[in-house]
């Protein structure tokens, strides 16, 4: 059957080709990834939806019928499937909790990520986790693509925060002639304070999400609500998917024999409340 989950292609790369791995080879730093990628894959998708189809609609459905389709289509037949499209998306922004009160958060946080990410590469750090990429640094790197690549209004806002993240998403998308004499070295072993700050956003906007939806899914509610620590409530429909997340993050969580240098690495950030709340 087709696999289009990035996590499940990358590890199934990883077990077909083991050198050059993305996986971090500490414990406590490849746990790290896995809640960056599993925060890029479904808090970070937020800020591209939001900005794709707020910012940039009219743009992104033509260019969705364009490559999905042929570039020699009638301007006529672009215009009428990139219409669809438009609508159809922008009807799904309440979905991925986008609505006229939580917009701004959104925005506040995807400019405050950037200039965060602008930060920790500019302390000395290639990558998310050292002078490597990691499988986190490919989640960052899928929601960017449009944001930085595709859609002209956000692009601009994006370079505008950063010309260095924007070097990094081009660096990254070609990453074949990057050189590993060995295969050991390059990941960070603790975590620098620019990794903590972006940790920290995690903390703040993620890990309230996942409680609430975690909450709100074993009651069988469809819909549920938290507040921002800004007092703005964030609504939005019950996810499944994102219950799933979370027992996975748990699950792994619990296979760990370094437990406790785990909770040490995350004390302060807010993330660690959800290892260690018996209730979810």
């Amino acid at each position: 059957s087709a696999m289009n989950d990035s996590t499940f292609i990358i590890q199934r790369f990883e077990e077909l080709k083991p050198a050059r791995s993305v996986y971090p080879n500490s414990e406590v730093i490849n746990f790290i990834c896995t809640i960056l990628e599993d925060f890029s894959d479904e808090f970070l998708t937020k800020c591209m939806y939001h900005y794709r189809w707020v910012h940039d609609p009219t743009y992104a459905g033509r260019g969705i019928a364009l490559m999905q389709g042929n570039p020699s289509i009638s301007k006529e037949r672009m215009e009428f499937v990139g219409s669809s499209i438009e609508r159809r998306q922008v009807s799904r922004l309440a979905i991925v909790g986008s609505n006229d009160l939580t917009g701004p958060i959104i925005e506040e946080f995807y400019q405050g990520f950037i200039r965060k990410l602008d930060a920790h590469l500019a302390s000395g750090y290639p990558f998310l986790l050292g002078s490597r990429p990691s499988s986190a640094d490919f989640a960052v790197l899928g929601q960017l693509h449009p944001m930085i690549s595709l859609d002209p209004k956000t692009s601009t806002i994006t370079r505008s925060l950063s010309n260095r993240v924007c070097s990094w998403y081009s660096l990254t998308t070609d990453l074949s002639g990057l050189s590993l004499k060995d295969q050991d070295k390059g990941w960070i072993t603790d975590i620098p304070p620019t990794l903590f700050q972006l940790l920290a956003d995690v903390g703040k906007y993620y890990v309230p999400l996942l409680i609430a939806n975690q909450v709100a899914y074993k009651k069988g509610e469809k819909e549920f609500s938290f507040k921002i620590d800004s007092g703005v409530t964030w609504t939005q429909p019950t996810f499944r998917y994102q219950s799933k997340c979370l027992d996975c993050l748990r699950e792994t969580f619990e296979s760990l024999t370094r437990k406790d240098d785990v909770l040490k690495a995350l004390s302060g950030t807010g993330i660690e409340q959800l290892f260690t709340t018996s209730s979810l």
